[in-house]
């Protein structure tokens, strides 16, 4: 086989991850020649590209795996926050932490988008305190509230949003005592379940930091301006019909 003709290959197998729904065949077909002989005339390229293309494929196979199998726990577990329409046909998982900067600027975009998108966009916090060592941190009093006493957990949310910078014990007690919530500062095994299993599934995933979303099975990293959150949706949405 030539160098070409294992090329071509290749990237076909890849494109079976990568292209578009709706990707005109014609303009794939003349990127993969174009692609292929730029490799015939660097042949040197081969073998790293190889491997890489390999690493990929069983990136994208273990991701199919680890969402087929959380997928309930994902978007039909009550016990995570959310805001939005449960019947809505475009969820967004979110894994954020209260103590990220990036992320308490990303949350007030999210709930604008809920609140321009209200029949179609739901969004679901994973939390993952991974920038606090306490087994008090924010993460589990954001859970515990949300579980016991969810009437107050939009008040405890935006104040955990709103105070810059990492969060320790006496910003956590602070919040609760302004929102009646102080029987939920402490650390609760519900809580740490959760917390414990959505820091495995933020590795599995191969995540690095916060904020970082689940799109319909696409994995997108980082802070989004809610410009490009709705174009994001809006292509979702289209694919989707």
């Amino acid at each position: 086989m030539n160098i070409k003709t294992l090329f071509i290959s290749l990237v076909a197998s890849l494109l079976v991850f990568i292209a578009p729904v709706n990707a005109n065949q014609n303009t794939t077909t003349q990127k993969i020649q174009e692609i292929a002989d730029m490799l015939q005339m660097h042949p040197e390229l081969v073998d790293s590209l190889h491997g890489n293309l390999q690493t990929y494929i069983e990136q994208q196979d273990q991701l199919k795996s680890v969402l087929s199998q959380s997928h309930d726990y994902l978007y039909n577990n009550d016990l995570q926050p959310s805001i939005g329409n449960k019947e809505a046909p475009l969820t967004l998982i979110v894994f954020t932490d209260y103590s990220c900067p990036w992320c308490k600027k990303f949350d007030p975009e999210l709930y604008k988008l809920v609140e321009n998108n209200p029949d179609t966009v739901r969004v679901v916090n994973l939390y993952v305190p991974l920038k606090e060592q306490s087994s008090v941190n924010s993460a589990s009093f954001g859970l515990n509230v949300w579980r016991e006493k969810r009437s107050s957990y939009e008040d405890v949310h935006q104040l955990m949003v709103g105070k810059p910078g990492a969060h320790n014990l006496n910003s956590i007690s602070k919040v609760a005592k302004n929102t009646d919530t102080t029987a939920f500062v402490n650390p609760s095994m519900k809580s740490d379940e959760l917390i414990n299993k959505n820091l495995a599934l933020f590795s599995d995933l191969g995540l690095r930091g916060t904020p970082a979303m689940l799109v319909d099975g696409e994995i997108i990293s980082g802070y989004l301006t809610y410009e490009k959150l709705q174009a994001l949706v809006d292509d979702k949405l289209s694919n989707l019909n």
